[in-house]
């Protein structure tokens, strides 16, 4: 049958029919595959039972008339993509307070946290190396330069002791600066 008009008021102009029963031979539909397959446009209507647990399969979220309720995909492995997907981008996805993680994960979420420390730590020390690196060059630098001031220095006392009249000529261009 037509689905009712939405909130909009527009009809779909395709009648909609619903999705076969599924063969002993065939897998079970998902009511995500339903509702893609249908185009059913229903929103998923929270679970009723009050019992519905977050780990369990049941009580899940119930798709378009017609299809099984959305047990097949636990909180687990939708968790579990959500943590990959976040751990690209650097960010961690926060454990839902209502489940403890089971111990493989506890080991992953350690390691994970042990490559990130090392992973600072060498930050860390390539920056102090950096940063001495550039402290010797500038030492050097420095170096240099009192060296190259101390040769200038010699060089003009040798030509002050080997030529007097260099000497005069300079005392007569200070005097004229001076005048």
């Amino acid at each position: 049958a037509p689905p009712a008009p939405s909130a909009g008021g527009n009809t779909s102009s395709v009648v909609l029919h619903a999705p076969p029963a599924p063969s002993a031979a065939a897998p079970l539909r998902t009511a995500a595959t339903a509702s893609v397959d249908s185009g059913a446009t229903q929103s998923c209507v929270p679970p009723a039972s009050a019992e519905a647990t977050h780990c369990g399969g049941r009580g899940g979220l119930a798709g378009p008339p017609g299809a099984s309720p959305l047990s097949s995909i636990d909180s687990w492995s939708v968790d579990t993509m959500l943590e990959q997907a976040f751990a690209q981008t650097g960010m961690k996805w926060p454990p839902l307070p209502s489940r403890q993680a089971s111990p493989q994960q506890q080991h992953l979420q350690q390691h994970r946290q042990q490559q990130q420390e090392h992973h600072q730590q060498h930050h860390q020390q390539r920056q102090h190396l950096q940063q001495q690196q550039q402290h010797r060059q500038q030492q050097q630098e420095h170096q240099e330069q009192h060296h190259q001031q101390q040769q200038q220095q010699q060089r003009q006392q040798q030509q002050q002791q080997q030529h007097p009249e260099y000497q005069q000529h300079q005392q007569q261009q200070q005097q004229q600066q001076q005048q």
